[in-house]
């Protein structure tokens, strides 16, 4: 019998500022807040009907649809899902009123960068460039609906829909608050939001596409935050870097970094492991930093398994000698076979994903190229 249950959606929140949408646990399908319903029902936004409503349908074993992407059909397929890589089937919680202990804060989709792995949920670049160039293949994540161009609300504290949500939001006592974008140091609000949350401790996520100056002034605002933790996403170094991380350069990046590690700012490197990254990952990890690690999922056809023979036996051989932490993980996903038209859509997305950027594919192993 399959499990449904996923501990996630009883104490992780996440709220996008831009969009006016919430969602529990950062992989779920977003639904729109209703800000009539909160603002009769203060306190409650991790307690709405909807929410409810699927913890009545993880505790009654049945599958809910915002957890389908993203890790149901994964694990349908073999691989491993956010739900089993964060341990979600642990049911720590059977009561459908929850009260949140990790808050996700989504700033914006603003952002200079069009990484390979993202899409326009995440990235105003990604955005522009579906709306110039048209769509990749038939995925909703890289097809431009309505819905994506209307749903840009304004972050000025004068809204009322911006008060209400502050108000929930700086209202909670929480372990652990994530704010990501987007880029949120590309927010100006940044420094506002960060010094009035409630929380054990407050992580920032950036890719660090920032530019130099501005980056420094930001994070010199909010360095002296005792309980601050600044997340940065890398897989890669020079030329991979900036094809996996388009818009950024590795010179601007080891930069920003740099001034990460002058402040004194507590820092973890966070990968999102694919059959692009993984190409990379293996020769930048090292003990020196602390690192989290991510598995893409969603597309399916850059999860790591899709690579031919010859990539995947030289990415074995390396894990083989490698002291990453997820090893015995990738090494179970690595053997999972792809379909053909995984194959297909990799071969297809990847193509249109360089020319569209005037980039070589020759940055990847030959086989892999082939």
């Amino acid at each position: 019998m399959n499990d449904y249950y996923c501990n996630q959606k009883f104490w992780w929140l996440n709220v996008d500022l831009e969009k006016h949408q919430q969602y529990s646990c950062c992989s779920a399908t977003p639904s729109d807040i209703d800000f009539s319903w909160l603002e009769r029902n203060t306190g409650k936004i991790f307690n709405t009907p909807l929410l409810q409503e699927e913890r009545t349908m993880m505790l009654s074993n049945l599958p809910v649809n915002s957890c389908q992407d993203t890790c149901f059909i994964p694990e349908s397929r073999g691989l491993t899902s956010r739900r089993l890589f964060e341990n979600g089937r642990n049911q720590t919680h059977i009561d459908i009123t929850a009260t949140p202990t990790t808050l996700n804060i989504v700033m914006g989709s603003t952002c200079n960068l069009t990484c390979v792995y993202c899409c326009k949920q995440y990235s105003s670049a990604w955005l522009r460039d579906i709306q110039q160039h048209g769509p990749y293949l038939d995925h909703n994540r890289y097809r431009v609906f309505p819905i994506d161009l209307a749903k840009k609300h304004s972050q000025t504290r004068e809204t009322k829909e911006y008060k209400l949500l502050e108000n929930e939001l700086f209202a909670m006592t929480l372990d652990s608050v994530h704010i990501s974008g987007g880029e949120p140091f590309l927010y100006n609000n940044l420094t506002d939001i960060v010094t009035n949350l409630k929380a054990t401790e407050i992580r920032i996520n950036t890719g660090l596409g920032v530019d130099p100056v501005r980056f420094k002034n930001q994070l010199d605002k909010i360095k002296h935050i005792t309980n601050l933790k600044v997340l940065i996403s890398v897989e890669t170094q020079n030329e991979l870097y900036e094809f996996i991380r388009f818009g950024n350069s590795y010179q601007n990046f080891e930069k920003n970094l740099q001034t990460v590690l002058n402040s004194g700012v507590k820092y973890q490197l966070v990968s999102v492991v694919s059959n692009v990254t993984i190409l990379g990952l293996l020769d930048l990890y090292t003990k020196d930093h602390p690192w989290h690690f991510l598995l893409c999922g969603d597309p399916d056809y850059l999860a790591i398994n899709v690579m031919d023979n010859t990539t995947k036996q030289t990415v074995i051989q390396k894990l083989e000698n490698s002291s990453i932490p997820i090893r015995n993980e990738l090494m179970q996903n690595l053997q999972v076979p792809y379909t053909e038209d995984q194959h297909k859509n990799c071969s297809s997305y990847l193509n249109e994903f360089a020319k569209r950027r005037n980039l070589s594919l020759n940055v990847l192993p030959q086989s892999f190229h082939q």
